[in-house]
């Protein structure tokens, strides 16, 4: 059984949130990306007058992309935590063979391990995900060391719940 004790910071769930929306955000960027660079790969353009009005709302969406992505995921990120009282009490998560109990002056949860639906991993978190949308962010830094870290992991294999990105490259979702 693996304990840890921990409280999130506004920093901690606006960077989950960053972890959480990367795939959509990539996609959209190829999109866009490739929206653009097709009147300048092609040259299907008569003019200059029609090649701007394949690029200008193009670059019209790159440039909204970036604000949303720097300036809106993040306060709507702060917003959420100072609404959701949950996410900046002080909590305690036991991990067991079987599964994922987090517990804080709020409530409780237990979740076996094979409920989790997917997880997501970079450097600082990991995410295991109850829904598409619902996850729950397991800060790294609360971890005494990396096998701790492999544990979670090996329990997510063992009752076959996929990776983010291998979910979607299998699944097309």
């Amino acid at each position: 059984m693996i304990t840890i004790n921990g409280q999130y910071q506004l920093a901690e769930v606006q960077a989950a949130q960053k972890l959480h929306t990367r795939r959509i955000v990539r996609i959209f960027w190829f999109i866009i990306i490739m929206m653009a660079a097709f009147p300048i790969v092609t040259q299907q353009f008569d003019g200059r007058a029609l090649f701007w009005l394949l690029l200008l709302p193009c670059l019209a969406l790159i440039i909204g992309l970036a604000v949303g992505q720097r300036f809106l995921l993040l306060r709507q990120a702060a917003h959420a935590f100072a609404q959701q009282k949950d996410l900046s009490a002080p909590f305690t998560i036991e991990m067991t063979d079987e599964k994922f109990h987090m517990r804080n002056e709020l409530g409780n949860s237990h979740i076996p391990w094979g409920d989790f639906v997917k997880w997501a991993e970079n450097d600082e978190f990991l995410l295991l995900y109850r829904s598409n949308m619902l996850f729950h962010m397991l800060p790294k830094r609360l971890f005494d060391n990396p096998d701790e870290v492999d544990f979670v992991l090996e329990r997510l294999r063992e009752n076959s719940v996929p990776d983010r990105g291998s979910l979607f490259l299998a699944h097309g979702k």
